[in-house]
């Protein structure tokens, strides 16, 4: 299990850089780069498909944990920046606390579910009707 550690008060870009690299191996550039190139056209996608595709990644997620650590934490980490994407687009601040609130679900079901007994199997039936709606809209 990954250790968690609290910040307790702000951090400049710099230092959450350096914490970013004593804990992540080289696949993280990869990672950036993938990011970085979907930044550019994540606001473009509605709420419904932006959750669409964050539930994408947590049937992901649920498909490998217990059984492939490093193809789990491939799909919980692009989960996590999928959130952070969904919640930084000013389209949705009405929508903040709920986006946030599955947020942490999510990251408490990837380490055990032991605080709320929520689980990724139950992530992704939240977010099967986002999936079915990015579908009706897309057609």
């Amino acid at each position: 299990m990954a250790e968690i550690h609290l910040i307790e008060k702000p951090i400049t870009r710099a230092e959450l850089k350096k914490i970013a690299e004593e804990r992540f191996d080289g696949d993280l550039v990869k990672y950036k780069l993938y990011i970085k190139d979907l930044k550019k056209s994540w606001d473009k996608y509605s709420l419904e498909e932006q959750l669409a595709n964050i539930g994408s990644e947590v049937g992901r997620a649920a498909k490998w944990q217990g059984k492939d650590q490093e193809l789990f934490k491939g799909a919980k980490f692009r989960a996590l920046e999928l959130f952070d994407l969904t919640i930084d687009d000013p389209r949705w601040r009405r929508r903040l606390m709920e986006i946030g609130r599955v947020r942490e679900l999510f990251c408490e079901a990837a380490e055990k579910g032991e605080i709320y007994g929520t689980t990724l199997k139950d992530l992704e039936r939240y977010f099967l009707p986002f999936t079915l709606l990015a579908r009706k809209f897309a057609n």
